[in-house]
């Protein structure tokens, strides 16, 4: 069952980059149907399965995700970073329906990677509830996840959840063939480098993101993070 769901999410990950760089024949940022494929099945699973914790954690960690697409870029098909977006447009009705899910999961108390995940996922949520965001809870989550179910993502995530020093070089710790091709490695490296006053490394890691990016929307996010050295439009 850990084999299918991995299945599933990777196939929500797939339609969702799909969906994102219009290469599905619609307009950039719409549904692919490989991501409402895995949602369907997603769905189907956790019902099938309601005493399996993961997955209805994944369920809710897909939904989190998926209520926040209308955001993801503005009106002009700018690039809106998680932090920035407007919470306004998320869809209150399926973060309801991740809520749901994930309270199901943890009734269970049977702890996994998708149900840590979707907690994180849940706390970024709350900003379009009290205004902002708890980096202490999302920061405890991720050290959770990176204890007990390691990976290169997770360890990515906490990175960027305690931006400092330290988290610096334990991203510079990670294996290079693990990492030379993972743009969201070297997005948070150029953060990370920025926040601690590394302007050359912050410019190095950029030009390696921007070399995996496909999407013309986030490379010019990035070439102009890049030029003014700040995260924000």
């Amino acid at each position: 069952m850990s084999a299918v769901l991995d299945a599933i999410y990777g196939a929500y990950g797939i339609g969702t980059n799909v969906a994102v760089n219009g290469l599905d024949g619609g307009v950039g940022g719409t549904w692919s149907e490989l991501t409402r494929e895995a949602l369907f099945l997603g769905a189907l699973v956790a019902h099938l399965l309601p005493d399996n914790a993961e997955a209805s954690g994944l369920l809710a960690l897909m939904r989190h995700c998926e209520a926040r697409r209308p955001a993801q870029f503005d009106a002009g098909g700018r690039f809106v970073p998680l932090v920035q977006q407007d919470t306004t447009l998320w869809d209150r009705a399926l973060m309801a329906a991740a809520e749901a899910a994930l309270l199901q999961a943890a009734g269970l108390r049977q702890p996994g990677p998708f149900q840590l995940e979707a907690a994180i996922q849940s706390a970024h949520s709350q900003r379009a509830f009290t205004g902002h965001t708890p980096w202490p809870a999302i920061a405890a989550l991720y050290a959770a996840l990176v204890e007990h179910f390691p990976s290169t993502g997770a360890l990515i995530g906490c990175a960027v959840a305690r931006a400092d020093a330290g988290r610096l070089r334990l991203l510079g710790a990670l294996a290079s063939d693990e990492v030379a091709g993972y743009q969201p490695y070297w997005i948070v490296l150029a953060y990370l480098s920025g926040r601690t006053g590394q302007g050359d490394a912050l410019r190095r890691a950029l030009e390696r993101a921007l070399g995996l990016t496909a999407d013309e929307r986030i490379r010019r996010y990035l070439q102009a993070v890049a030029a003014t050295g700040r995260w924000i439009w």
